[in-house]
């Protein structure tokens, strides 16, 4: 296990982890606890941020560059790729070479302007809890998107790696929790559930939808799951 947690956090965060442990099912698994951990930090940032420049977008916005320091602009990268290959005409073979072309199409751009301004704009409205519930919910997107019967795309690195590795009751328990401390997130408790419900739901959609069009998930379309479900969330937490 802490194997697990330390290849998670050694793959998907800038901290310089020695693991010999590789990128795989099990730290897979361990991936919400990359997103508490990154929460709390951009929780704190906000909480600084707003003592800097009072409660406004530019504490919403510390938290989105503190978020994409931390991770290495891996997730937003891979949802700029997952749009252009989503939106382009062709066989999934086409879409799948569009995907991994490299530099970002007008459709992936359009996608990541978009996200970070609404993150931006709803995490300037969100509190501690709320912050970590938003970045934790993406995570849990990831082991939801990797359950078993979820196939890789072809010619995939990553996805061929932890594709199908997840049993659906290791996702099933991490929304759980998830849901279970959304409680905490706003005045009225069954808000952060509906939100990381409805959030995860969508993501769910996505996931199927790349399932048909490209034949399978990659890490693009993981990318993709954790930038869309932390968006959503954030979405719903912020509904006043």
């Amino acid at each position: 296990m802490i194997g697990s947690v330390a290849s998670a956090f050694a793959f998907s965060t800038v901290l310089p982890i020695r693991t010999r442990q590789p990128f795989g099912r099990g730290a897979l698994t361990a991936l919400p606890v990359v997103g508490v951990a990154l929460g709390a930090v951009a929780a704190a940032g906000a909480w600084l941020a707003s003592h800097a420049f009072g409660a406004g977008p530019l504490t919403g916005m510390a938290v989105v560059a503190i978020l994409l320091l931390a991770t290495r602009g891996l997730h937003v990268d891979g949802f700029a790729d997952t749009v252009d290959g989503l939106g382009c005409y062709g066989p999934p073979e086409r879409a799948l070479a569009v995907m991994r072309d490299g530099p970002a199409g007008p459709f992936g751009v359009a996608a990541i302007v978009v996200a970070i301004v609404v993150q931006g704009l709803t995490f300037s409205m969100l509190g501690p809890v709320a912050i970590v519930v938003a970045v934790v919910a993406g995570r849990v997107a990831v082991v939801a998107a990797c359950r078993r019967g979820v196939p890789a795309a072809p010619g995939g690195t990553l996805a061929a790696l932890v594709a199908g590795t997840q049993p659906v009751w290791v996702a099933a328990a991490w929304a759980a929790a998830l849901a279970a401390g959304s409680a905490l997130a706003t005045d009225r408790p069954w808000q952060g559930p509906v939100a990381v419900v409805v959030a995860l739901a969508i993501t769910a959609v996505l996931v199927a939808h790349c399932v048909r069009r490209f034949g399978g998930i990659t890490g693009d379309v993981l990318g993709a799951c954790v930038e869309l479900t932390t968006t959503v969330a954030a979405l719903g937490l912020a509904v006043r």
